[in-house]
């Protein structure tokens, strides 16, 4: 099973969790978003993850986060060249609170992370260091109304939409956030 994917911001490279056999796979696509055109590029065993999902990559690509289905952390890893997962070395995990974590994202600057577990809640931690999980601080959960068995998060540009998909008859759930990442 496949459970997370991710597009490089220019869409000329996608990356996929697979399940349980620990990987992250990479692909380039010779026309950008279209993935017809996509050319598997390599795979790399994900260090401390038991059945990767979620991930999320800082727009220089030199760092990866990732969640797992069945534990309560998400890890980060460095990446020596930009996008290259070959040269991908573990940063260590972040123990959160709740069920075990399906997606992860962050806001524009870093300074919050957002984390959907596998129950009804889509936490947020304030960081005091950009991107850097360790630094959390305060938490709040937010409950997904109908309950679902939650799998996806995203945002748009702004952090103003929030999108939260639930495998319950595959619904994506869009939610206005007024001050956009709060």
């Amino acid at each position: 099973d496949m459970l997370g994917v991710f597009f490089k911001p220019d869409g000329l490279m996608m990356f996929l969790t697979g399940g349980q056999n620990n990987k992250i796979y990479s692909y380039t696509l010779t026309t950008a978003w279209d993935i017809s055109t996509a050319t598997a590029t390599d795979n790399k065993t994900l260090p401390g993850a038991i059945n990767p999902s979620g991930l999320y990559w800082r727009e220089d690509g030199k760092r990866l986060f990732y969640g797992d289905t069945v534990a309560t952390h998400f890890n980060a890893g460095a990446l020596t060249t930009p996008w290259d997962i070959s040269t991908f070395v573990t940063l260590g995990g972040t123990v959160t609170e709740g069920s075990s974590t399906r997606d992860l994202s962050f806001s524009k600057d870093g300074l919050r992370a957002f984390r959907v577990d596998n129950d009804e809640f889509v936490s947020t931690y304030i960081l005091s260091i950009p991107f850097v999980p360790e630094s959390k601080g305060a938490v709040t959960k937010y409950t997904i109304i109908p309950t679902r068995n939650l799998k996806g998060l995203s945002f748009n540009v702004n952090g103003s939409l929030m999108y939260v998909g639930a495998n319950d008859g595959g619904d994506i759930i869009q939610y206005v956030i007024k001050r956009g990442w709060r």
